[in-house]
C-alpha cells in the first residue's frame, strides 16, 4: 500500500510497452484497457537487468476503513 491506495507492479522480459488499443475481433490489449480505466495512474519503466515493469496505482475506495497497514478493510454497512 502506498498513500492509502494500492500499487500493483507486473514485470515481464519484454522491453516494449503493450498497446491498449483493442481491435473488435482482436485477442490482445483488453486487460491493459480495463486496468487503465480502473486505475488512478498507469505507467511503466524499463528494468536494469531485463524487461519492463508496468505499475498501476489504484486510489483508495472513498468508503473504506482500515487499521494498520496490511490490516483488513471493512466496507461500510448499508444504511
Amino acid at each position: 500500500m502506498e498513500h492509502d491506495g494500492l500499487v500493483v507492479d507486473v514485470s515481464d522480459p519484454l522491453r516494449v510497452f503493450p498497446e491498449a488499443d483493442v481491435e473488435p475481433d482482436g485477442e490482445g490489449g483488453r486487460g491493459l484497457l480495463v486496468v487503465r480505466h480502473l486505475t488512478a495512474e498507469l505507467d511503466w519503466f524499463l528494468r536494469a537487468d531485463v524487461g519492463k515493469t508496468v505499475r498501476a496505482r489504484f486510489a483508495p475506495h472513498p468508503h473504506a476503513r482500515g487499521g494498520a497497514a496490511g490490516g483488513p478493510v471493512t466496507p461500510p454497512l448499508p444504511s
